[in-house]
């Protein structure tokens, strides 16, 4: 493990010279940008990455997650964000991956039940091993991340309630097998109907609901046995 690395220089040769490095923290370390990106992609045993507060962008981080197969936790800015940082280049390269992904494994599948003798090609979207995903004012579609992220088990989701000028349907939720933890943030406002929605559909899968909201008084949302609870 290896901790509050300051300037490039410090991450030249990082791979070769620890190969054996599972976590790395960059968190503050804002002289780090994308040309250290290739020095973090040679730690094929990382598992463990923080890069809050440095200036890899979104490309950077993509090419990082591509290159460590075993990567699994990153801690980053939401991924759909609309600053300079964003894991995708546009929400809509997010939802081409996602439909491409989903389009080939659906083609496999039939495939596969039409002619289960014959070798079928892997897709070419390789899903990733993260398991932490965040989300900024979340559109329906990009729940279908659990195509990209099958392994997923925490999950955040981000909402100022003004800039959203569509309903979510956030049913896409029940595909990610294996979420247990649930990170729900309302900056500006309670909206007791999303959260029985949200809760309904994965409720039942997660062991830790983590929710704040900004609110003049308190949220409540109604269980499914038609009792009331503070959230």
């Amino acid at each position: 493990k290896i901790m509050y690395i300051a300037i490039y220089m410090m991450l030249i040769d990082i791979g070769l010279i620890c190969p054996k490095i599972m976590e790395l923290s960059l968190k503050g370390s804002n002289k780090i940008e994308d040309g250290s990106a290739e020095s973090i992609s040679s730690c094929k045993n990382l598992m463990i990455l923080d890069i809050q507060g440095t200036k890899i962008s979104g490309k950077g981080c993509l090419s990082i997650i591509e290159s460590c197969p075993k990567l699994e936790w990153i801690e980053h800015c939401p991924f759909n964000c609309d600053s300079d940082f964003q894991i995708f280049r546009s929400r809509k390269e997010m939802f081409a991956l996602i439909q491409k992904g989903y389009q080939e494994l659906q083609l496999n599948q039939a495939a596969r039940e039409n002619s289960p003798s014959v070798n079928i090609n892997p897709a070419t979207v390789e899903p990733y091993n993260i398991k932490n995903f965040w989300l900024f004012n979340p559109k329906s579609e990009e729940l279908h991340v659990s195509q990209l992220c099958p392994k997923l088990e925490k999950i955040r989701l981000d909402f100022v309630f003004q800039d959203m000028e569509f309903a979510l349907d956030a049913s896409t939720l029940v595909n990610f097998k294996h979420l247990s933890t649930l990170d729900l943030n309302f900056y500006d406002r309670h909206q007791n109907s999303l959260l029985d929605h949200i809760l309904g559909i994965c409720g039942e899968k997660i062991s830790t609901l983590i929710y704040n909201v900004c609110a003049d008084y308190r949220s409540v949302s109604r269980g499914r046995q038609g009792t009331q609870g503070d959230r």
